[in-house]
């Protein structure tokens, strides 16, 4: 029997028996000896969970709750990542295979995310999304919204001219709660649309169900960077695997941390496509989806690095193209997106500039009030939280491809991409706790290079760490509650 695989436009076709290089013996055995390092810490860091060991839920400055795991979630969840394993351990011998196995991770995913929501509290089963997204805590934009909205018609009612809600924000902003105070107003306007479109009573279920339905499009849009990026077929879905099973993005359903992913990978998707065929519709794209980005949250803008790196990662074009068409397409996309927030701010009244000195002025009494969540040692400790995010046997994967020649050159940079991304939030201080939570929208990048070393393994070790990294996966989203609805937990 052989295996296919498909690297870009070459196809070659490689034995079962053997990896994807002709690995001699000393590789074997120092892939036997990467695989056994990830699986024990993987078992290791599971077995801590299951006891509920202080420490392993976050760094001492954030630590996340614990909970005890219910026995029909274990059944559920795990049944949903057998399909996953399925398409990453069988191989790809053409298209019809690779978009078949896509899809299944897709749907397996979405699967994945839907037992995580369901037994956030199975005594209230789908009641706890409208807790939470009603929630001053958990969430907060609902809540604020609501607020604002009443606060705008009794100044109605007091004789005051008020043209809309949004036109309050930056005024109001000061006085909202948590995850409003250093956001902008993209979260609000999309929880107060679904309210006036569908009402009080059902607007948090359908937004969050809505909201779950798209981000789980996440898995494919890391497969399609990874095509993109040169990555090969197989590498590209076992990405989107990882993505998928990734504890991070399936703890933070249904909250908007889970959809910043999709906005890294739409955003890099359309500004590849810009650079490389100077498509007019992927600028304006570009420009739409940096736009709603921005207005979600300003801690997306460091995915900028990745984004202009990708053309010249993907090579398609000359450095000298790249640079020259970058340079050319940037201002536009940048001018579209000033003119969206300017067509805002005539239509409603939105003042981005006051609400965006808003949300730094709250992040610096935020800093504050909580000075330990701001020191060099909590950025430091902030990565074994990370790590808890990302799955503990993915994340050595990752640190592996740093330096792995076997992974390529392109590999690399998308690692060291990574890596600097996670520097820049880091030290800018704009995400300094709920790591695990927060960095959720780096993880594509993490999950490519991760996924082209663990590719590079013989079969058995390969098939070792992906067992390993669904064991870490099932243990953290067993034990752990990312968001905190109405269900006691303990820290």
């Amino acid at each position: 029997m052989q295996r296919q695989e498909i690297c870009g436009e070459r196809l070659q076709v490689i034995p079962t028996t053997q990896t994807t290089y002709n690995a001699t013996p000393g590789q074997i055995g120092r892939d036997w000896a990467f695989a056994l390092t990830a699986a024990a810490i993987g078992l290791a860091v599971s077995i801590l969970l299951w006891l509920h060991v202080p420490g392993v839920n976050g760094p001492a400055h954030w630590r996340w709750w614990y909970r005890d795991p219910a026995v029909g979630f274990l059944f559920w969840f795990t049944l949903a990542t057998l399909p996953i394993l399925f398409c990453v351990l069988m191989p790809v011998t053409n298209s019809r295979d690779t978009l078949r196995a896509v899809v299944v991770i897709t749907v397996a995913g979405a699967m994945l995310r839907a037992v995580v929501v369901l037994y956030l509290q199975p005594a209230l089963g789908l009641g706890e999304i409208d807790q939470l997204v009603r929630s001053e805590s958990a969430t907060s934009y609902y809540y604020d919204g609501v607020r604002l909205i009443d606060h705008a018609d009794a100044r109605r009612a007091a004789g005051e001219s008020v043209r809309h809600w949004l036109g309050l924000y930056d005024e109001f902003h000061p006085q909202t709660s948590v995850h409003t105070a250093t956001k902008p107003a993209g979260g609000v306007i999309y929880w107060m649309a679904w309210r006036s479109a569908v009402g009080d009573e059902h607007a948090p279920l359908v937004g969050a169900l809505t909201l779950m339905a798209l981000t789980s499009l996440t898995p494919l849009g890391v497969w399609r960077i990874a095509m993109r990026l040169g990555v090969s077929t197989q590498s590209s879905i076992l990405a989107a695997a990882l993505m998928a099973l990734s504890p991070g993005f399936l703890l933070t359903t249904p909250s908007f941390d889970a959809a910043y992913p999709l906005f890294t990978c739409s955003l890099i998707l359309t500004w590849l496509s810009a650079v490389e065929h100077k498509r007019l519709i992927a600028i304006c794209m570009s420009a739409l989806i940096l736009f709603i980005g921005t207005l979600m949250s300003l801690h997306l803008l460091c995915i900028g690095i990745a984004v202009i790196a990708a053309p010249f990662v993907a090579g398609r074009l000359s450095a000298k193209q790249i640079a020259k068409r970058s340079l050319a397409f940037a201002p536009i996309v940048v001018a579209l997106t000033i003119g969206l927030y300017a067509t805002m701010a005539l239509t409603f009244g939105y003042a981005p500039i006051a609400v965006i000195k808003s949300c730094f002025i709250n992040q610096a009494e935020w800093a504050r009030q909580s000075p330990q969540w701001f020191t060099p040692g909590a950025s430091l400790f902030n990565l074994s939280d990370g790590a808890l995010g990302i799955g503990w046997p993915v994340a050595v994967a990752f640190v592996a491809a740093m330096f792995s020649k076997r992974c390529g050159h392109g590999s690399r940079q998308i690692a060291w991409i990574a890596a600097g991304t996670v520097v820049l939030a880091a030290g800018a201080h704009m995400l300094p706790a709920e790591v695990a939570r927060v960095w959720v929208f780096i993880t594509p990048l993490v999950v490519i290079p991760a996924a082209v070393f663990i590719n590079q393994l013989a079969d058995r070790p390969r098939a070792l760490v992906l067992l390993a990294s669904v064991l870490t996966t099932v243990a953290t989203c067993g034990t752990l509650k990312f968001i905190l609805g109405s269900a006691p937990a303990v820290r």
